[in-house]
């Protein structure tokens, strides 16, 4: 009965998700305010091609360069900064918003309308400098960990676009009820995130303590735009057999035993932990925090699956759990430098992205290139919900 409940709950809040969207969105096109609110969050036009551009190398940006293209990957992400009634909002907030408009123009020339105007080649140059400007330790000279860039871009995205409904927190009654505690993370969630990177990626982590002085069990919710798979700890408990995704989340996701406060008993004893994922995301990105070519972690095999299935790690069993691989950023082993591998938004193609160089591709040639030769090493992955 408290499943079904706590389905329904679900189920009740995801509609009111939708409606509370749906409003804000109708407000923000009644409002005459000069387009200073974010574009529509909710429609989204078609590309009118497959990207044929690449990104020069300033030096030592590859790393730039293969986030860049991996992010243009998400068709629903890029098409948001594509739309041409979205044009007027970007152009109008620069100051106010610098990562986001030059997230605008790098789209316009990854995906340019029309296809005439359609550059071979073109050069970041305005996105590299607002990196330096806004955040001077992302200095390519300082800094070439793709893992850490990436986060820095979607979380600064999501704080130029974000347009928080309220940002109150609702505590829960009793962190022990489960189901009053999944409420007030949701809730509060939908306060106070409302972009395009926190409607994609955002995905909810329910996390369960139990303690064993006083068998009382508590809960808490959290909320992550990617997921960090700890490979290191992972291939420790595998012998260096290959590794994947399911076995991190797995590792992750098992009971531990530690030291910690009890809210229930008021001091510090030992309790179980254990966490699964409450709901997932329509684009899941996996973090394997290989930065910088750490050959401690570059030397563990990554076996990479075309399809996974996360159900036995999710809670909430009406959440999306089948994902399809949709893109890749790499370390090039033999020139030393990263290159992304994304499938196209447009003609769902695979492309090869090294810098200016790019190539086309099958699904086969990159599992095989990661899988079976090692040509390539693994650093972030992205995957889409399957529809079935």
């Amino acid at each position: 009965n408290m499943n079904n409940n706590m389905n329904n709950n679900m189920n009740n809040m995801n509609n009111n998700m939708n409606n509370n969207m749906n409003n804000n969105t109708n407000n923000m096109n009644n409002m005459n305010n000069m387009n200073n609110n974010p574009p529509d969050l909710n429609s989204f036009d078609r590309f009118t091609r497959a990207t044929s551009t690449g990104l020069r190398n300033q030096g030592n940006t590859s790393h730039l360069n293969a986030v860049l293209q991996f992010i243009g990957s998400i068709q629903n992400f890029a098409s948001y900064f594509t739309k041409e009634k979205n044009e007027q909002f970007f152009l109008e907030n620069i100051p106010n918003r610098p990562l986001t408009f030059v997230t605008y123009r790098l789209f316009l020339h990854l995906y340019k309308y029309p296809e005439n105007q359609q550059r071979e080649i073109y050069t970041p140059d305005s996105y590299l400098k607002v990196l330096e400007i806004e955040n001077p330790t992302s200095k390519t000279v300082k800094s070439i960990n793709p893992n850490e860039l990436l986060i820095y871009i979607l979380d600064t995205l999501h704080y130029e676009l974000n347009q928080p409904r309220n940002n109150n927190n609702i505590s829960p009654k009793n962190n022990y009820d489960k189901t009053d505690v999944i409420q007030c993370g949701i809730i509060n969630f939908q306060n106070r995130y409302n972009s395009i990177m926190s409607n994609l990626l955002n995905w909810f982590q329910l996390e369960e303590a139990s303690c064993l002085f006083c068998n009382s069990t508590t809960y808490s919710f959290h909320t992550y735009n990617t997921f960090d798979l700890d490979i290191l700890g992972c291939s420790n408990s595998n012998n260096n057999n290959p590794i994947n995704i399911n076995n991190c989340i797995l590792n992750k996701f098992l009971t531990k035993q530690k030291e910690a406060y009890c809210s229930i008993c008021r001091k510090n004893t030992q309790m179980h932990f254990s966490s699964k994922i409450y709901f997932s995301p329509t684009e899941f990105i996996f973090l394997l925090n290989r930065g910088n070519m750490d050959p401690n972690l570059m030397n563990i095999r990554f076996f990479i699956e075309e399809k996974i299935n996360l159900r036995n790690f999710i809670e909430n069993q009406n959440a999306p759990s089948l994902y399809q691989l949709k893109g890749i950023v790499s370390i090039d082993l033999k020139n030393s430098k990263y290159v992304s591998f994304c499938m196209s938004p447009v003609d769902k193609n695979w492309y090869f992205y090294n810098d200016e160089v790019i190539q086309l591709l099958d699904l086969n040639q990159v599992l095989q290139f990661h899988n079976n030769s090692n040509s390539f090493i693994p650093c972030i992955l992205i995957r889409s919900e399957e529809h079935t």
